[in-house]
């Protein structure tokens, strides 16, 4: 009689731990939800130009499709031009010699 109770107890356990993880599963795939940016991202110049909720417009951003809202910048986000430091006319390729000249002078 007690293994029949045990087993109907461990089968009993089975069912409500399954119960829960199914329900734990459903109920945590709810719970991503992210909240998208208006524009966030410059157009690509290649295919595709903007991830798949948005949608590429005439100011070279990316939008939120069905979304009305302008981008909240309008700035050119290319990288400054760089320096060129090669015009400088202090030679470094050579080294200069930093001994003084008494260091030589008593040898002794």
């Amino acid at each position: 009689m007690t293994t029949q109770a045990s087993s109907w107890f461990r089968r009993v356990g089975y069912v409500m731990l399954a119960l829960a993880l199914g329900g734990g599963a459903t109920s945590l795939s709810h719970c991503f939800s992210p909240e998208l940016p208006a524009c966030a991202y410059r157009c690509n110049a290649t295919e595709p130009r903007c991830p798949d909720e948005y949608e590429c417009r005439t100011d070279g951003y990316c939008h939120l499709k069905g979304n009305t809202e302008a981008c909240p910048y309008m700035q050119d986000l290319t990288p400054a031009p760089v320096i060129d430091l090669s015009g400088f006319s202090i030679d470094l390729s050579k080294p200069v010699d930093m001994s003084s000249a008494d260091a030589m002078s008593n040898p002794g």
